[in-house]
């Protein structure tokens, strides 16, 4: 691997850690995030039942788009990038891109 690759494949490593740890944040709350009681103006206890549900289920769907895309980054830079498949340099990021282009939203 080049030197260029040497680094890409670290900051890309170092990227990934964000998505990977706010995925299984996601995955593993029990209630939704500070920030989302200060959003809809009141804390989880006053949320009623059936939107609680409706927001876990949310959660836990973001949870799991974040981690598998963490996880798919990860294979294809340990797999393809490594060895230097050009296909995998444009993979790595555009699947990041595609991500968070529908989170951004």
């Amino acid at each position: 691997m080049s030197t260029k690759s040497k680094i890409a494949f670290w900051c890309y490593l170092v990227a990934m850690a964000a998505p990977a740890v706010w995925g299984v944040m996601f995955l593993f709350r029990s209630e939704f995030m500070p920030y989302h009681a200060v959003a809809v103006g009141m804390p989880w206890s006053e949320v009623p039942a059936p939107f609680q549900i409706l927001i876990m289920a949310l959660l836990k769907l973001a949870g799991g788009a974040w981690l598998t895309v963490a996880v798919a980054q990860l294979v294809l830079l340990l797999v393809p990038f490594r060895p230097g498949a050009r296909w995998a340099r444009w993979a790595v990021p555009s699947l990041g891109l595609l991500h968070y282009a529908g989170v951004c939203n």
